[in-house]
């Protein structure tokens, strides 16, 4: 039995409850090519939008890419750093989802 979950309460030792037959939805992602630009991604991924509105709606998806401190190494305030999209990245193309699917059995 793992440490740290009590199938009998379905309770883990953090007292966080597991949902039996419960599955959470994965988002769609990709883990984006060396160099990768919002707008290329954009231009790829959600082609059905106007280019600026897929743009956004990426970067409001992938705060933790967009909002990412970026080092000027020239310390020069005058030039403005965008944030770079790394090929280590995961990289969503869809929103969170809200809700679990049931599993079956």
């Amino acid at each position: 039995m793992h440490p740290g979950l009590n199938f009998a309460t379905k309770e883990t030792r953090y007292g966080y409850i597991q949902e039996k037959n419960a599955l959470k939805i994965l988002r769609k992602s990709i883990t984006p090519a060396l160099n990768a630009t919002w707008e290329a991604v954009a231009e790829q991924h959600l082609p059905t939008l106007d280019r600026d509105h897929a743009v956004a709606q990426l970067q409001s998806w992938n705060l933790h890419i967009f909002a990412r401190r970026v080092v000027n190494p020239d310390n020069d305030p005058s030039q403005h750093s965008s944030n770079p999209i790394l090929p280590s990245d995961i990289l969503f193309l869809e929103p969170p989802h809200t809700q679990a699917v049931e599993t079956l059995g």
